[in-house]
């Protein structure tokens, strides 16, 4: 598995915004929830049948995820983004979540 830098291609978005041009968070988490959604049909539809163009489709609704997630987050605490990776990652190096031989 290529590991090294895997998400760094990850890029937020225009986050969602209310009538007057201002970044609107509940429109984002509940686009976050709807894209979540797609990610979940996407995964049944492959569990149910494992070809390749299934297998392209979870791939590309987990990045829709992922993109909305981080164009929450650049939205909503930009400036805590990289202390909460770290705290997360801390957290689960401590759980022994981590393949350490890719540590």
């Amino acid at each position: 598995m290529r590991r090294a830098n895997l998400f760094s291609g990850i890029k937020p978005v225009m986050p969602c915004m209310d009538d007057k041009g201002n970044i609107d968070l509940a429109a984002q988490i509940e686009h976050v929830a709807s894209e979540y959604k797609e990610f979940q049909k996407a995964f049944c539809l492959y569990q149910t049948m494992s070809t390749g163009k299934h297998r392209a489709h979870l791939a590309e609704e987990a990045v829709d995820l992922m993109t909305c997630v981080a164009t929450f987050l650049a939205a909503a605490c930009p400036d805590l983004i990289v202390d909460a990776v770290q705290l997360v990652n801390c957290k689960n190096r401590m759980r022994g979540y981590f393949d350490h031989n890719n540590d």
